[in-house]
């Protein structure tokens, strides 16, 4: 069956249109990337049939990005072959498993809107289009959360609050970017064998930590929404919650106020006026003390993380370390090898080392960039979140 897996963000939308012809047997027929969306730099990349196209028009919106990507797929294969699609969505709320589309604005924002603030117009502007153009087509939700849903055990996820008003409204630590880990997990699993600790560390515009053992969440570091965690792209990440009332009382804000400058306000961009770490460290090296600022709290963010979720799988781990890896992958992970010699060189009293020539090597696909004699190996792994929406469609369907 074909299915084409829409993974849309507040400026991004990621395609991939997969044949699949089991869960483990999936290709990639045609894939499309839009990145910058509503800006003067708005950028659509379309490749199928080995032939990579790039079109730059600005000010696309997600309607007209998906209009132009769907007559470029068109003109490449049968869309009447497509059996059905698949969106990545940031949270599941009360759900626990896939489910099907909902068809309304209504229900639309009321799961995306709930905990994501930030990805919800993204994803209504795309089902909506979806819906509208192709009534036909049978249309799923799977959900960023459902992965370490599974398998986190309560003192894990369970926050110290009134548990009487915690269960009513369903907070507790949900973790995020559950796709993505998954796929680390089980890609992990299949490189290094059973019985695996492993760090994964989804490092880009927003970012999360994961202690992994044997292909199963022990835990995450975001929690109910993707606001928690290390400092991200315009996230604030983990803060003293008395921060946020001591803000709103003194500027009196309110609390979608509040919860803007929280979420799109804050982070990288509000130390240093960008939340982009490429163009952080490019002015970093060329002095400029805010953007080194936010480059080493962001850094030291990481580390932070990174070292609470070794302790938490310390009794998993082996004396040696022969069953520890540190995987990094996303934007920043895959593509920053300063990000990654900083967090690793603090690891150093372990006796985990980089091998600099391969951390610094331009090398597309999973790659070891540990030095030989490194007490544990450490990887970057290129993330693939669409494969697991696809994988996991088919599992609904014919299970």
């Amino acid at each position: 069956m074909k299915i084409l897996v829409v993974n849309a963000g507040s400026s991004t939308i990621k395609f991939n249109l997969f044949n699949v012809i089991n869960e483990e047997n999936i290709n990639s027929l045609a894939r499309g990337h839009v990145s910058r969306l509503e800006t003067e730099h708005a950028m659509l990349k379309f490749s199928a049939n080995e032939v990579e196209q790039k079109i730059s028009i600005p000010m696309f919106t997600h309607a007209k990005a998906i209009e132009i990507f769907m007559q470029m797929l068109e003109s490449a294969l049968p869309i009447n072959e497509i059996d059905c699609i698949g969106y990545r969505v940031v949270h599941s709320g009360k759900f626990t498993e896939i489910q099907d589309a909902f068809k309304t604005k209504e229900e639309i924002y009321n799961v995306a809107r709930k905990f994501t603030k930030a990805h919800a117009q993204g994803l209504i502007n795309t089902v909506e289009y979806f819906i509208a153009n192709y009534p036909k087509l049978a249309q799923y939700f799977d959900f960023d959360t459902l992965y370490h849903l599974q398998t986190m055990a309560p003192e894990h996820y369970i926050y110290a609050l009134p548990q009487d008003k915690c269960k009513k409204l369903g907070i507790r630590k949900y973790g995020e970017h559950g796709l993505s880990h998954q796929y680390i997990a089980e890609h992990s699993a299949k490189l290094f064998g059973s019985n695996q600790a492993v760090i994964s560390c989804h490092l880009g515009s927003g970012s999360s930590i994961s202690c992994i053992y044997d292909a199963k969440c022990i835990d995450n570091s975001m929690g109910l929404t993707p606001l928690a965690g290390v400092v991200m792209s315009t996230r604030c990440g983990n803060i003293d919650p008395s921060t946020i009332t001591y803000m709103m009382k003194e500027y009196n804000l309110t609390p979608d106020e509040m919860d803007d400058i929280m979420n799109l306000q804050s982070g990288l961009k509000a130390i240093c006026g960008d939340g982009d770490m490429q163009r952080i460290i490019e002015r970093m090296e060329n002095g400029d003390n805010d953007a080194l600022l936010a480059f080493n709290v962001a850094v030291n963010s990481y580390v932070k993380s990174i070292g609470g979720k070794i302790v938490q799988m310390g009794d998993k781990i082996l004396p040696n370390l022969s069953n520890f890896k540190i995987v990094f992958t996303a934007g920043i992970g895959e593509n920053s090898p300063l990000v990654r010699k900083k967090i690793i060189d603090k690891l150093a009293f372990m006796g985990i080392i980089l091998d600099d020539n391969l951390n610094n090597a331009t090398i597309n696909g999973d790659h070891i960039i540990s030095a030989i004699d490194s007490k544990a190996e450490v990887w970057v792994l290129p993330t693939n979140e669409e494969i697991v929406v696809a994988q996991d469609i088919y599992a609904k369907i014919y299970k």
